[in-house]
């Protein structure tokens, strides 16, 4: 038996939590980004305490919900040298 539980996470925690990650450099998907949103959520409740242990699983990146056309691309100047900056 674990004592396991279940949190629901909205849409919109779920988008704030994502841009959290984002501004750390984690790009994940929506659905991984609702795992920090449980737990902010399990935290405030005081279901987690702050000495406790976590893991959150993020299995996808964000790229994947962007259109094509909103996609960073990348480019190459062939004449930079990027070894000095």
């Amino acid at each position: 038996k674990s004592n396991g539980g279940v949190v629901v996470a909205s849409d919109e925690d779920a988008a704030e939590s994502q841009q959290a990650l984002a501004r750390c450099g984690l790009y994940v998907e929506l659905s991984s980004a609702a795992s920090l949103s449980g737990l902010l959520r399990l935290t405030r409740e005081g279901r987690i305490k702050s000495d406790e242990s976590v893991v959150l699983i993020a299995s996808s990146n964000g790229y994947k919900e962007l259109e094509f056309e909103e996609a960073p691309m990348l480019t190459i100047d062939k004449e930079a040298d990027y070894a000095t900056g």
